[in-house]
């Protein structure tokens, strides 16, 4: 997986070096540029078997969460989205 330049200059210039941000209902948790792939696990793959998920699409790439439910960035338009971890099951 390659990072999208759009997520390194985030996660690296616009995120506080505690990882969080605060919004006032949710408070997300970003991880460092260097650990972003391994940030893909749970999401992209499965934690345990490390399985593909075969409804997960590759130009998904998850930068931040609020409880385990990511922050997905959508390297095709440029979406961020958001999803209730496990809604779709």
């Amino acid at each position: 997986m390659e990072i999208p330049k759009e997520i390194e200059n985030f996660l690296s210039q616009m995120i506080p070096s505690s990882g969080q941000i605060d919004i006032g209902f949710e408070l997300f948790e970003f991880p460092s540029v260097e650990k972003l792939i391994e940030y893909q696990i749970g999401y992209r793959c499965h934690a345990i078997t490390n399985e593909r998920e075969k409804d997960w699409k590759e130009n998904w790439v998850v930068f931040g969460a609020s409880n385990a439910d990511p922050l997905i960035y959508n390297t095709n338009n440029k979406e961020v989205l958001f999803d209730r971890h496990g809604a779709g099951r």
